[in-house]
């Protein structure tokens, strides 16, 4: 479960932060603004603020599943959803496993994809290293 916070009332708005972030700290600059026409959801990612980091692999499905989950808990059957570096990843997933959900997608320095040599800190949240080979 993310823990998440909720500001204004209107249309569904969710924001992501990007890693070791918390949503309300990578956009209060604009929460104002947003929470007088929008009901914001501001979720934290998996390891981040309050949300714990679960026991075992971290998978980008699952992430976008808690996303999802976390935004219907908040009262959203559908929403636009935004996201910053990491979070721009998981909203990327969350757009792609639940199109029925989203109206709408913006992304802030963002990827669709890893390198390949990150693929464990999008698993894991962990600083990006360089891949190691065994013989």
């Amino acid at each position: 479960m993310l823990a998440y916070d909720i500001q204004g009332s209107g249309p569904g708005l969710v924001l992501l932060p990007g890693i070791g972030g918390t949503a309300t700290g990578t956009w209060e600059t604009l929460l104002a603004d947003l929470a007088a026409e929008h009901t914001v959801v501001l979720a934290d990612l998996p390891g981040s603020g309050r949300s714990p980091l679960p026991v075992g692999p971290l998978e980008a499905g699952a992430v976008a599943d808690q996303v999802v989950a976390t935004a219907r808990r908040a009262g959203l059957s559908d929403f636009v959803i935004a996201g910053t570096s990491l979070g721009a990843a998981a909203a990327v997933k969350v757009a792609a496993r639940h199109p029925h959900r989203v109206r709408g997608l913006f992304t802030l320095a963002g990827f669709a994809r890893p390198a390949p040599r990150c693929g464990s800190a999008w698993r894991c949240g962990r600083r990006c290293t360089p891949a190691t080979t065994t013989s």
